[in-house]
């Protein structure tokens, strides 16, 4: 669950990092994340903070960031404590395909941003954690247009079959929105 009660504060952190970001991001991105998602800004860029961490978990206003290089995690952390929520990060330096069997059902929102050719296995971990209506934001799955243009190299084609899976998965609701270097929103059906 999202704790509702640190609304202001994640909005505010959003307009503070706000200039941060575009160093980061791309400007469309940033907008778009800003717009759309200020509810969960401070969520999402905790790990691109975190050096584009394997996924992001909220739990009551926790986040759980997942990568397994230790120095790009250190880095992040000043960004946190700029944002005073260092107590509410807990980074889990693993990789991802050994941590994301070991966490709780329930997650309302992961960003996945990492190995491209491990999505699809990032997708069959989080799916059975992810909470009826809980939210997968997958970035880089425009892959420059290499994944339209029919590119193939490992990573193309890695992109292009977990854009397959996830826009026709039977447990999502999913959409690519091309801003930045692609963004998959997937929304997790109620179980049925």
């Amino acid at each position: 669950m999202i704790d509702r009660s640190h609304r202001s504060v994640t909005t505010m952190t959003a307009h503070q990092f706000t200039y941060d970001l575009r160093a980061l991001l791309r400007n469309r991105q940033a907008q778009f994340f800003t717009l759309a998602l200020p509810v969960l800004f401070l969520v999402i860029f905790a790990s691109i903070f975190g050096g584009h961490g394997h996924t992001v978990r909220v739990a009551g206003g926790r986040i759980d960031t997942i990568d397994p290089d230790r120095s790009r995690t250190d880095r992040a952390r000043r960004y946190w404590l700029r944002a005073g929520v260092t107590d509410r990060v807990r980074v889990i330096n693993e990789p991802a395909l050994r941590v994301l069997p070991r966490l709780a059902p329930g997650i309302e929102f992961a960003f996945i941003d990492a190995i491209k050719t491990e999505y699809l296995a990032y997708l069959d971990a989080l799916l059975p954690k992810m909470a009826p209506g809980g939210m997968i934001t997958v970035d880089n799955v425009l892959w420059s247009g290499r994944v339209a243009a029919g590119v193939h190299d490992e990573d193309t084609d890695a992109l292009r079959a977990f854009n397959e899976r996830f826009l026709r998965h039977e447990q999502l609701e999913a959409t690519v929105v091309p801003v930045g270097d692609g963004l998959g929103i997937g929304v997790v059906r109620p179980h049925a």
